[in-house]
């Protein structure tokens, strides 16, 4: 079947290319209108703590989906079907155990970085290994992403896949060095905004072409694919890493529980204004999640069906991982396949903002404080502090570029097997001890390094099992590459039992960390008083300039009923719909932020 567009958009290159480009602009934009709110460290890093709900919800839901998810994940649907949603099912649970048990409390650590509560939970050497290995880890983990973007991008642009990676990654990086916090998460709402109605529209348009969902689950039969496309699998991938199985499905929960409700991801609370706002912002974040997870892997599976041969055609080193991007440019109109696009970067590019204001943040309140210490040399203040962290901000990225344009040129596995990889061998080990210390009050300060050290072993084998052979003949364990499971099994007994271990020596621990552990849990349980701890709210300010910015998105999307498309849900008629539906929210967001405030207030002034 052949749908509106050429494979690489060839055919309304110049149009799709004009999209993007103003969609950046539109960025950077709103990024230098936020960067007005920045004033001081604590502005650039956590929004003054004056986030909204809706806003911060938003920014949390869109920064757990990355191009990862429509280019890894995607092509783990069109290989294997509906296993992929079995990752996709833990983010609304854990958004709303989140919302249950915790969301309020990491608010009210009233911190404004990871490493700052691990100094007041388990003391100062804690905050040091995970200032400076999490910066190393956010490096490799935010790499990946743009990796993955990049393959998104250049299969719809055909474009060298390098020089997608440098363009994307210095757009991220000019919003992110200006804007701060207030431009990454008002650039995440507005990307949200975006990000979920092209999905499912993408989503519709996929079934209307393959003839509904039932005709969806007959051409899986009909194709011979009902074993492979089996929620869980037994042995059809066993040469896999992943191999879908259900241990596999176990290791995903297993893995993912911490990783999402830990001290390491509190920290995308501590902008919103209180524990009432966390927990109505962690409801939106589930929500928004469930929604996804019913609509995200319907197109690939359908171009497993339909465009089979276009996607295997992909120049890139897993074919699989295009068949979104083919998928979406097959059924969008001419001149929308661009919004796909756009939707692509929506997605990872918020979680890259993220990551480097995070990153930069933990270097200028973390790590240079303590060098400063040992230099025996005052830190820089105020402003200067500011600077110190935006030039971290800018070395970061650049950092984050380099190591994806490396990632783009080795063979291996794929996005999607890399990143589970990565999250089992590295990213487990860190986070379950971070949960763990919210659970268990009686450790002692040296908990949470000891679990890491100890489990670092398994995990130094994992990395090398399949990759040294000289090692493999002393130890055959070693042999051949672990799977996934057996990562995650290993690495979360090993890690869970060493933290347990030492609640043996909590009656040894001094009297000064017994009284600075408990210090702690009464600082997370006890309200936030807003007005006499933060001061002032901005929220119709909030609306009003993220209202403007989407009806100026719209807007210009409604400009392309100027390309020549029939009148149809495929065409003009699509345009109208997510056009309309984007620039109404804004419309309506406007309306509300500037009747909350006195006629006779100019918008400009209203901004510091």
């Amino acid at each position: 079947m052949v749908g509106n567009n050429d494979l690489s958009m060839s055919s309304t290159l110049p149009i799709e290319a004009l999209v993007v480009v103003l969609y950046f602009g539109v960025l950077i934009g709103l990024a230098f209108v936020f960067r007005r709110l920045n004033r001081n460290v604590d502005d650039y890093f956590r929004n003054g703590c004056k986030g909204t709900w809706w806003l911060v919800g938003t920014s949390a839901f869109v920064a757990n989906y990355t191009a990862w998810t429509f280019t890894g994940a995607a092509g783990v649907a069109f290989t294997a079907g509906w296993s992929v949603m079995v990752i996709y099912m833990i983010a609304p649970l854990t958004a709303l155990m989140t919302a249950l048990f915790f969301a309020d409390k990491f608010r009210q650590i009233r911190a404004v970085t990871a490493p700052e509560v691990l100094r007041r939970r388990f003391g100062g050497s804690t905050e040091q290994f995970y200032s400076y290995f999490g910066i190393l880890n956010n490096l490799l983990i935010s790499s990946i992403q743009l990796y993955g973007l990049a393959i998104f991008s250049s299969a719809v642009f055909g474009l060298d896949i390098q020089w997608v990676i440098v363009g994307i990654g210095l757009i991220v990086l000019t919003y992110s060095f200006f804007g701060g916090s207030w431009a990454v998460m008002g650039t995440d709402f507005v990307q949200g905004l975006i990000l979920v109605p092209i999905t499912l529209f993408v989503c519709f348009l996929c079934l209307r072409e393959i003839g509904g969902l039932g005709a969806l689950f007959q051409g899986i039969q009909a194709a011979g694919l009902s074993q492979d496309f089996r929620m869980f699998n037994t042995v059809e991938f066993q040469d896999r890493v992943s191999d879908f199985t259900i241990a596999w499905a176990i290791a995903i929960l297993v893995k993912n529980i911490p990783n999402q409700m830990s001290l390491i991801t509190a920290v995308r609370y501590f902008a919103v204004k209180d524990g009432r706002e966390a927990r109505k912002a962690a409801i939106l974040d589930c929500t928004l999640s469930t929604v996804g997870l019913l609509f995200w892997f319907i197109p690939p599976i359908t171009a497993r069906l339909l465009y089979d041969q276009q996607v295997l055609a992909m120049n890139l080193s897993n074919p699989a991982e295009s068949a979104y991007a083919v998928a979406a440019m097959e059924v969008l109109p001419a001149g929308m396949a661009a919004l796909m696009v756009v939707a692509m970067f929506a997605a990872t590019m918020s979680n890259l903002d993220t990551g480097l204001n995070r990153n930069a943040a933990i270097f200028t309140l973390n790590i240079y404080p303590q060098v400063c210490r040992i230099l025996g040399k005052p830190a820089l203040e105020g402003k200067k502090l500011m600077r110190l962290g935006q030039a971290w901000t800018l070395l970061l990225g650049m950092s984050i570029i380099i190591i994806a344009l490396y990632l783009s040129m080795q063979e291996g596995a794929g996005v999607f097997d890399f990143m589970l990889q990565v999250g089992a061998i590295l990213g487990m080990p860190m986070a379950v001890p971070m949960l763990m210390g919210l659970l268990i009050r009686k450790v002692p300060g040296w908990a949470a390094l000891f679990s890491i050290g100890v489990t670092a072993i398994p995990s130094s084998m994992a990395a090398m099992a399949g990759n040294v052979p000289w090692l493999a003949d002393a130890l055959p364990i070693l042999a051949e590459p672990w799977k996934f499971q057996t990562i995650v099994f290993v690495n979360g007994a090993v890690s869970v039992s060493t933290f347990l271990l030492s609640t043996l020596f909590w009656a040894k621990t001094s009297a000064t960390y017994k009284e600075q552990a408990a210090s702690f849990f009464k600082t997370m349980h006890r309200p936030i008083d807003f007005k006499n701890e933060v001061g002032e709210a901005n929220d119709e300010l909030q609306m009003t300039i993220i209202g403007t910015f989407l009806m100026v998105i719209g807007g210009g999307i409604l400009l392309l009923l100027m390309v020549d498309n029939p009148w149809t849900l495929d065409g003009r008629w699509g345009i109208i719909l997510v056009g309309s539906f984007i620039g109404g929210a804004g419309f309506v967001m406007n309306r509300i932020g500037r009747r909350s405030v006195t006629s006779s207030t100019p918008f400009s002034s209203r901004l510091p």
